[in-house]
């Protein structure tokens, strides 16, 4: 079984300190990047990219969940989240990672039959997109 743990926070413990122990923990095989604030901005910091790249470990991305909806019904919603999860697959290629985690979407009016069809049939859309 393969083991995988989230970075802490950046803004708790510095960035150097999560990969160090990361490296020296032989227990957890990947280390998790959550790639949403405070780190959605890591694919344009080449400085960090480096600094990821220069230790010796398996990286797993988590997509953004906090503000995305690939399932929702409205377009331009929808658009935008399946555009900021393509931005965490191009972080994963960038590192060298063959895994990314996502959401395919949320629903809010659970009992409308009419609309849940139209969820799932939006986040299968998604996710074909991506």
């Amino acid at each position: 079984m393969k083991l995988g743990s989230s970075i802490f926070p950046r803004k708790i413990i510095p960035i150097e300190e999560s990969l160090s122990y990361f490296e020296s923990n032989r227990y957890i095989d990947y280390m998790e990047i959550f790639h949403d604030y405070p780190n959605r901005d890591i694919n344009e910091d080449n400085g960090l990219i480096d600094l990821f790249n220069s230790y010796d470990l398996k990286y797993t991305v988590h997509a953004p969940f906090i503000e995305v909806n690939p399932a929702s019904v409205n377009p331009a919603l929808q658009k935008a989240s399946i555009e900021e999860i393509k931005r965490s697959i191009d972080l994963a290629n960038t590192l060298d990672s063959n895994i990314v985690v996502i959401h395919p979407g949320r629903a809010i009016f659970l009992n409308d039959r009419e609309y849940m069809s139209s969820v799932y049939r939006i986040a299968e859309e998604s996710l074909k997109a991506i």
